[in-house]
């Protein structure tokens, strides 16, 4: 499929890259170039030789698909490991938060008992003069 993509007979391009690179072919162009085979044969070469054209086709379109199928798969497994992370992390810094939140309260209740015995020293001192 690819050589014919090269000379033009089919329109494709690649996507990825390495060992990820994968051949987009357009629908279009795959029913075109069979419709103009089939008029030039008459319809008899699909008859003849075809068969084994169509088995090569189909299995290099059921290695694509393959193959784009197992990028996704760990596509989705990456996504998906990422994501248990983020709600691990979201639930940790939740916790954080509320611990924070109770500690804070412990200190401004602190700080209030300071200041009403601040003030009841201050109360006594003006009192009796100290």
């Amino acid at each position: 499929m690819q050589s014919y993509i090269r000379r033009g007979l089919l329109d494709g391009k690649t996507e990825g890259e390495g060992v990820k690179r994968a051949w987009l072919v357009s629908v279009d162009s795959i029913n075109a170039l069979r419709a103009e085979r089939l008029a030039e044969d008459g319809g008899e070469g699909f008859r003849d030789g075809s068969a084994e054209t169509l088995a090569e086709s189909i299995g290099e379109a059921v290695q694509n698909i393959s193959t784009r199928l197992a990028e996704e798969s760990a596509k989705a497994a990456r996504l998906e490991e990422r994501m248990a992370i983020t709600e691990r992390a979201h639930s940790t810094v939740e916790e954080e938060a509320r611990t924070l939140r109770e500690e804070n309260e412990r200190l401004r209740s602190d700080l209030e008992g300071l200041r009403e015995k601040a003030e009841e020293r201050s109360w006594w001192r003006r009192f009796f003069g100290f």
